[in-house]
């Protein structure tokens, strides 16, 4: 059918795309004649080290230029085929020096997109100003990726993200660029500069909190934002007046869910205890409000709450699979680092049994929910390595949850080192 409807044999296109695994990264490489002129434009496929099939794509190429008013438009494009480690674009010779090369335009392939110097230069000062939002979009994912392959510092993304979030259009976007920001500082700072990005995230969303537009999917989408990066006395004191009414948003409605959202914080940083959780069930007494109480309960920053909430999970059967999810994603708080430690070395001891145990919805739950991810350690990294060496012959999916993880915290440790090494 593919063969027919292209007019193409497809049979290499099927063994490269259907029976490899990876990512390909496309990179632009332009070289410019002395009259400013593109005088060769070409595509660098690369591929990971374990995964080294290079792949035929079907690409756009857009050049664009920052306009008179500001704007970052696109002035011309082509479409090309991309085959083998570096392809020629013949049709953009001649073309007018672009400030942005956008391989991918227009996202006709699976890949991940790379910039050259002048193109992430020029998105440095003007990724607001790209008028369209499917590429502005594509920009956002390509400088994400560069992030989390340690090409890019966590604090450059967040910087971007401070300077031109607030102008992003699509509501969609903002709420990724919001998960993929809270991400960055999770997970990609360098600890030493964790607490400074933490608190310039939670400064910045105030702003555009009050910056948009009243009523909007964008103030909600600030708010819980917010919430979810509130790191100063002033950010649990302001969440705290607006749950009671002393301070109001204008336009914003402070619905039970979004009670639930400004609480979880609150808790998880002392500043409520468990009789106001009580009184907040009292008032969504459903069984939504139960999983929130939960959460919110397994929050807090108690040794004693964190002991409680691990034998619930980990040692017991008698919670549902909804409760088993909302205790463990309070259980892991990123400003709980210290207090979650001990619970590293108790994750391996346990896993392989509750793998056995429980059912297969709650034993995902805690492998995956429950990983040591927040202890960004090579002592972690060895600790996974170790128990995957010593569990050759444990379930498959259950090794692979933990293979995935273990990459997951790999990839966090070559992020932090890149966001330290930039100064």
């Amino acid at each position: 059918m593919l063969e027919e409807t292209s007019g193409r044999d497809m049979s290499a296109w099927a063994r490269s795309w259907l029976q490899t695994a990876g990512v390909n990264s496309l990179t632009p490489q332009v070289l410019l004649s002395p009259e400013g002129r593109i005088e060769e434009l070409a595509v660098v496929q690369e591929a990971a080290e374990s995964h080294p099939e290079l792949r035929p794509h079907r690409v756009a190429v857009g050049l664009y230029r920052v306009t008179d008013g500001g704007t970052l438009e696109r002035y011309a494009r082509t479409e090309t085929d991309v085959d083998g480690a570096r392809t020629v674009v013949a049709d953009l010779a001649g073309a007018d020096a672009p400030d942005l090369v956008l391989v991918n335009d227009d996202d006709l392939t699976y890949c991940k997109i790379r910039f050259d110097a002048t193109s992430l230069a020029t998105l440095r000062e003007h990724l607001g100003s790209v008028t369209d939002p499917l590429a502005r979009a594509l920009c956002w994912s390509a400088l994400w990726n560069m992030t989390r392959d340690a090409l890019l510092p966590a604090r450059d993304f967040v910087d971007l993200v401070l300077r031109f979030a607030g102008r992003e259009s699509e509501i969609g976007v903002l709420q990724m660029l919001h998960a993929w920001a809270e991400s960055a500082v999770t997970h990609y700072a360098a600890p030493g500069r964790r607490e400074a990005t933490t608190r310039l995230l939670s400064e910045g969303a105030r702003r555009e909190l009050y910056a948009a537009g009243s009523g909007s999917e964008h103030q909600l989408a600030w708010a819980r934002f917010f919430a979810r990066v509130a790191a100063a006395d002033a950010d649990f004191e302001l969440l705290r007046d607006l749950l009671t009414g002393a301070v109001a948003v204008e336009g914003l409605d402070l619905d039970q869910e979004l009670r639930w959202v400004f609480l979880e914080p609150l808790a998880a940083h002392g500043v409520v205890d468990e009789k106001v959780l009580a009184e907040e069930l009292a008032r969504d007494d459903t069984a939504s409000g139960k999983r929130h109480q939960v959460r919110c309960l397994a929050a807090r920053p108690s040794e004693a709450v964190k002991a409680q909430a691990w034998a619930q999970v980990v040692e017991s059967d008698a919670l549902s699979n909804a409760m088993v999810e909302a205790t463990i994603s309070g259980f892991a708080q990123g400003s709980q680092r210290e207090l979650l430690a001990p619970y590293a070395e108790k994750y391996f001891a346990a896993i392989e049994r509750v793998w056995a145990e429980r059912s297969i919805q709650i034993g995902m739950h805690v492998v995956q929910g429950l990983f040591p991810s927040l202890q960004q350690s090579q002592e972690t990294l060895d600790a996974a390595d170790a128990w995957l060496e010593s569990h050759r012959e444990a379930a498959p999916a259950l090794r692979r949850l933990v293979l995935e993880a273990q990459d997951d915290l790999a990839r966090a440790l070559r992020g932090q080192a890149c966001d330290a090494a930039a100064g």
